[in-house]
């Protein structure tokens, strides 16, 4: 076989490389079907159809490809079709496995933190609250010997009205403080990605001939 190196041979008894046929001779695929090359020129003895998404004359090979068009392989990988039902000759585009992670931020102690300062100065209640209140209350009196008694009643008043007023609260300038001290937060990264790690490939039942 001339297109594998000679180093590859380098262990192989003459009568073992007489024995080798032509790859290109021995009928191991079907017109149309698919070969895996083990170098890089063609045989002289035929033009490799190479997967270049190329036209044809339509026969023979219209057996495999009525279009007279082979696939466009270049820049991707054959893969076995997969027991999921994905149709021969699909294709696949390059993806990671779906996964997902687990992020957390970092801990900051953001320690005793002070409000803004502002004088509020003196402020109004609302004006309201009229109202009375009753001074004094009735006395009896009582005064006399064992042979005389006089009672003296007494009297009572009602202070004066003060109406509906208002009062005045100083309230001033003053602050606040507020502990926030340490905290973190957690972060949840959404999965990502495909039921598998794969490259762009198109899927091929892997098949011997037997016969």
């Amino acid at each position: 076989m001339q297109d594998i190196p000679q180093e590859t041979l380098s262990e192989t008894t003459k009568a073992e490389q007489s024995a080798k046929v032509d790859l290109w001779e021995f009928d191991l695929t079907a017109i149309g079907g698919e070969r895996f090359f083990f170098c890089n020129e063609p045989n002289e003895k035929g033009e490799p159809l190479t997967w270049q998404g190329r036209q044809y004359e339509p026969y023979p090979i219209q057996v495999a490809y009525p279009s007279g068009i082979i696939p466009d392989m270049r820049g991707w990988t054959i893969k076995g079709k997969p027991i999921s039902g994905r149709a021969v000759l699909s294709q696949e585009m390059d993806g990671n496995k779906s996964h997902s992670h687990t992020a957390r931020a970092q801990d900051t102690d953001l320690g005793t933190k002070s409000t803004s300062s502002f004088d509020y100065g003196t402020k109004s209640t609302n004006t309201t609250g009229n109202h009375t209140h009753q001074f004094g209350g009735y006395i009896n009196s009582y005064w006399g010997d064992s042979n005389h008694t006089s009672f003296q009643p007494g009297g009572g008043a009602w202070t004066q009205a003060a109406g509906d007023h208002a009062h005045t609260v100083y309230i001033g300038g003053h602050e606040h403080t507020m502990y926030i001290g340490p905290h973190g937060h957690v972060v949840i990264v959404d999965a990502d990605g495909n039921a598998e790690t794969t490259v762009k490939n198109i899927a091929f039942n892997y098949i011997v001939r037997l016969a």
